[in-house]
């Protein structure tokens, strides 16, 4: 690689990977809506979707006629992965802050008080 491009397509794929992963977490959803809110190419959303699938971090669930994504919870109630998503994200940004963009880092705390709100009606 030239110039150091294998490293910036790395961190580009993670970095459109992670915001597929908070767009999920915020709440399912099918593929046309996740092209909408991320707006990236479907050739590179189904990119990332058939690897976060194939990984684990993802599942598909038919609804009528849509696919729609959601976060794997591995056998937790939706509640308790919630849960577990804010811990994580919110130690994330305690953590690694400070190296995150700006617009990550809004981005972390925007799906923390997603997270939140929909807590706050699980209860």
């Amino acid at each position: 690689m030239v110039g150091g491009q294998g490293a910036n397509s790395s961190l580009i794929k993670r970095e459109n990977r992670n915001k597929i992963l908070l767009e999920l977490i915020k709440s399912p959803k099918h593929f046309s809506a996740l092209k909408r809110e991320l707006s990236i190419s479907s050739a590179t959303l189904t990119d990332h979707l058939k690897s976060l699938v194939d990984n684990g971090y993802l599942e598909r669930e038919i609804k009528g006629r849509k696919i729609v994504y959601v976060v794997a919870r591995h056998g937790k109630t939706l509640g308790e992965f919630r849960l577990e998503c804010r811990k994580r994200l919110e130690s994330l940004l305690t953590t690694y802050g400070v190296c995150l963009n700006l617009e990550i880092q809004a981005k972390l705390r925007d799906v923390i008080k997603d997270i939140d709100s929909t807590l706050r009606k699980v209860e």
